[in-house]
């Protein structure tokens, strides 16, 4: 019996994972694998190389990747492909210039402006886990396919509140984990019921998701800064501290809902050294978000991008305001 590795993003890769891991349950088309000997991989959401804790003896495997962008991982897959691993991709995020071409490599790539990788596995099982992969759009913020799955299943509002709250929670969470829940944790948790509404009324660990989140919207929104506004950007510092880490992406979206027509850029200090500062970029933006992110060292997608920055010590933050901007008219004329 054959082992079979599950390797997924801690945010709504969480929720992709459940759905595969019933999928080999119930034995769905195109989802291989025995459920006793299922070994769950993961990690904070930031870390996006979680191939390089795959078993270096691993082979004659199947291997899941979740909602991991493939260029980032790649010289990990290739070393695996070479021990006769059978590996099943699935990803909403642009995947690199160099495919893999090998006869055990399945590619299954989302459309990024329709899906992630959630609302992707719940399609791949015959649309089975439409209340999970509602909470899972919730965490990418993709709203269109949240209200069409809402509607589809007859949503109150209230049941919609719920679902999207959930996904905000286990987003929020992923980016610093409290209290030692892991993704892997949270995950086996999820497993025990049948529904999301199931796990959010009867799960102790959904309660703790929910408490944290409550203090740490408090705790940065009363500490949060904008260091520079005009007609087309807004930049925001992010106090230190976990509990803003865990907030980051979350209150990225809520700025770029209430300023689409602005390109949303969120600071937060990760670490303070003898070189300087080094940041956090979240980027949220209606297009080019992308090739923002890569003038600053980053990458993502066309509306939600990332990047980290050293500001180096001495220097003054607003030479990075002045590289923020540059970087927003550079894409802009791209």
């Amino acid at each position: 019996m054959m082992d079979t590795y599950i390797i997924f993003n801690g945010d709504e890769g969480t929720i992709a994972a459940y759905m595969v891991i019933n999928a080999i349950r119930k034995k769905l088309k195109n989802f291989p694998g025995e459920i006793k000997k299922i070994i769950p991989i993961s990690g904070p959401k930031e870390d996006l190389v979680l191939w390089r804790f795959l078993p270096e003896k691993t082979e004659n495997s199947i291997i899941y990747s979740l909602d991991l962008a493939l260029s980032k991982n790649l010289i990990y897959v290739e070393k695996f492909l070479a021990k006769n691993n059978l590996i099943l991709y699935i990803d909403h995020h642009y995947p690199g210039k160099i495919i893999p071409e090998h006869k055990n490599f399945n590619l299954l790539l989302a459309d990024d402006r329709k899906h992630n990788t959630s609302t992707f596995v719940n399609e791949l099982c015959g649309k089975i886990f439409d209340l999970w992969a509602t909470a899972g759009a919730s965490g990418d913020n993709k709203i269109e396919i949240f209200n069409e799955l809402s509607f589809k299943n007859n949503l109150s509002d209230y049941e919609k509140k719920l679902l999207w709250r959930f996904g905000k929670f286990i987003n929020s969470h992923s980016f610093s984990p409290k209290d030692k829940m892991s993704p892997t944790e949270l995950l086996k948790d999820l497993l025990n019921y049948f529904s999301p509404f199931d796990y959010i009324k009867n799960s102790k660990t959904y309660a703790k998701l929910a408490q944290t989140y409550l203090n740490d919207i408090k705790n940065v929104r009363s500490n949060i800064k904008t260091l520079y506004e005009d007609k087309n950007l807004i930049i925001i510092e992010f106090p230190a501290g976990d509990y803003s880490q865990r907030m980051f992406a979350g209150l990225a979206y809520w700025f770029y809902e209430h300023n689409k027509e602005k390109v949303i850029f969120c600071l937060f200090p990760q670490s303070t050294t003898n070189e300087g500062t080094l940041f956090s970029v979240s980027i949220r933006s209606n297009s080019n978000a992308n090739l923002i992110a890569e003038q600053l060292g980053g990458g993502g997608r066309h509306n939600a991008a990332g990047a980290n920055y050293l500001l180096k010590k001495n220097s003054d933050i607003r030479e990075f305001i002045i590289k923020i901007k540059k970087s927003v008219e550079n894409a802009k004329s791209s």
